[in-house]
């Protein structure tokens, strides 16, 4: 049995009021013990190359995702995006702050794909399947074909093959 929360940690006296950084918490309970684990969330960072609404859209997201996943998990999709839009970013494929999620920012992306992980292109089209009625986060004319994913060079029945193999020589 566990209980969940999230709240605004140290909030930058910058932020026009809007806590970018935040806590999910929960509380559980293992036979009589009560134990609290908490995860450190901060979309600070990207203030300036990301617009406001961008990053308050996005953390709205992934404070609502604790009532269908666990807060572990999204911790985990929390860092794929934010290395992609670090590494976006980084590149200097944008010039202006980046409003939301558009097809100049997928064509940056395609451009670094290879240097990004499989787990986070696909972690960023999922989140697209799941939220692409949010204007704030993705653009109304993408489609899920356009954005970038790593095919392995095995293919689908290589990779499978070469789990199989993994797990029973380990």
């Amino acid at each position: 049995m566990s209980t969940t929360s999230a709240e605004p940690s140290n909030e930058d006296p910058e932020s026009d009021g809007f806590a970018l950084s935040w806590t999910m918490s929960r509380v559980v309970r293992d036979g009589e013990d009560l134990r609290k684990e908490s995860w450190h969330f901060d979309l600070t960072e990207f203030k300036g190359a990301y617009s406001l609404p961008f990053l308050l859209a996005l953390k709205t997201v992934l404070v609502d995702r604790r009532n269908r996943v666990s807060i572990p998990s999204i911790h985990r999709e929390f860092g794929e995006l934010k290395t992609l839009l670090r590494r976006c970013n980084q590149v200097g494929s944008t010039t202006t702050e980046v409003p939301h999620i558009n097809q100049a920012f997928l064509r940056s992306l395609e451009k670094i794909k290879d240097s990004l992980t499989k787990d986070g292109l696909r972690t960023l089209k999922r989140y697209f399947q799941h939220y692409r009625s949010n204007d704030a986060i993705f653009a109304q004319d993408l489609r899920p074909e356009e954005f970038p994913l790593r095919r392995s060079v095995l293919g689908a029945r290589g990779e499978v093959i070469k789990r199989v193999l993994s797990q029973a020589l380990s």
